[in-house]
């Protein structure tokens, strides 16, 4: 199914996209203001907001849910830019060179 001529995910069964929703490439997308992604990114910067739970045991529709709320992704912006690591992208030497800013969009820096 993966490798098919057809139209994914529309043509697949309900199933197979049920599924696909809940797999790291597709739950751990870009959201927010500053599109958090990957695994790694959404561990560091949204399971601290999330009390005793962690963004591996939600679903896609649970962060959904909770990306849809203002208060909610403002708070996960202020977990990104309050990271002790923005210190280093935030310098003379431009703030978007791309490696600083990649790497805490995506919680890591090995580029």
């Amino acid at each position: 199914m993966w490798n098919s001529t057809t139209h994914y995910p529309v043509d697949q069964p309900e199933e197979v996209r049920r599924r696909a929703r809940d797999c790291d490439f597709y739950k751990f997308r870009g959201r927010g203001l500053i599109q958090i992604n990957g695994r790694t990114g959404y561990t560091h910067y949204v399971d601290p907001l999330l009390g005793n739970r962690t963004v591996t045991q939600m679903t896609d529709s649970e962060l959904n849910i909770l990306f849809a709320k203002p208060d909610f992704y403002c708070s996960v912006f202020c977990n990104y830019i309050n990271d002790p690591y923005w210190a280093g992208s935030n310098s003379s030497a431009g703030w978007w060179r791309f490696y600083p800013v990649s790497a805490l969009c995506s919680g890591q820096n090995r580029y």
